[in-house]
């Protein structure tokens, strides 16, 4: 594997040592006896169980990712012809990560604290993200990182999303615009972020949540901008302490990424 890996464009080495770093990283973490109780804030406080299923699904979802990676460096020369159904592809995220949700349903409920504080958090977070990220492509750095590790514009999804055919193409926005937030910010935020913040701190919690976030997206460029649009959520998400800031922020950002993609 390692010697296949060494012979694959820079950009898929640097992608892959990402990934296993970030998940070997974070599950170390996680496992990091918690500190004083009160560090917990105003979220959550994680149990055993919680502990758990953090672990458990950390590990589950970086295997699944780790395996992708490693079955693209080595395709196989036949490839199935079993096709799903669209709307099981759309909804295998929701069932997968299902007691996931209902854990953090039974702790902490999907509240909706109505604050107008909470929508100008939420709005400034977004400006912040999207200065970022045009700050990142105006600078030169993603111009940079293309050149230097030949790392293609265009990532395989946004690609696989614009080459879809249009009456199929409704499954993959509803997957990036409402399944994806709703699991994603759970998990990363909800879980992840909570259980490193306890042991760790919301600095460093925030910082290595995020970069495990921007690794499973496997392109460099998008590492890079979604990194730091993890490490935003978490302070949105302890700024508004409800996860359905962090979850409207995303479809939102997803949104904006999805229009701009087939309209362009």
């Amino acid at each position: 594997m390692f010697d296949t890996l060494l012979h694959q464009p820079l950009y898929v080495q640097l992608n892959f040592w990402i990934l296993i770093s970030s998940v070997s990283v974070v599950t170390l973490l996680c496992c990091v006896p918690t500190k004083e109780k009160e560090h917990a804030g105003a979220l959550f406080f994680p149990q055993l169980p919680d502990k758990f299923l953090t672990l458990l699904y950390l590990l589950l979802t970086g295997g699944l990712y780790t395996y992708g990676y490693y079955s693209s460096l080595f395709p196989t020369e036949a490839e199935s012809e079993a096709a799903s159904s669209p709307w099981l592809d759309v909804l295998a995220p929701l069932i997968l990560f299902f007691p996931l949700l209902v854990r953090y349903a039974q702790r902490q409920g999907f509240g909706f604290p109505f604050a107008a504080k909470h929508f100008y958090h939420l709005f400034l977070t977004l400006a912040v993200i999207f200065l970022f990220s045009i700050s990142f492509v105006l600078s030169g750095a993603a111009q940079w990182i293309m050149e230097t590790t030949g790392t293609p514009e265009m990532q395989e999804a946004v690609k696989s999303l614009k080459e879809t055919p249009v009456e199929l193409r409704m499954y993959g926005i509803i997957s990036a615009v409402v399944i994806a937030p709703i699991v994603e910010e759970i998990f990363f935020r909800g879980f992840i972020f909570n259980t490193l913040r306890v042991s760790t701190g919301a600095f460093a919690a925030a910082l290595f949540s995020g970069l495990f976030f921007g690794a499973i997206h496997l392109s460099l460029l998008q590492t890079c901008i979604l990194s730091f649009f993890g490490m935003m959520q978490c302070y949105l998400y302890m700024r508004t302490s409800s996860i359905i800031y962090p979850i409207l922020l995303h479809m939102a950002f997803n949104a904006i990424g999805v229009a701009r993609i087939i309209y362009s």
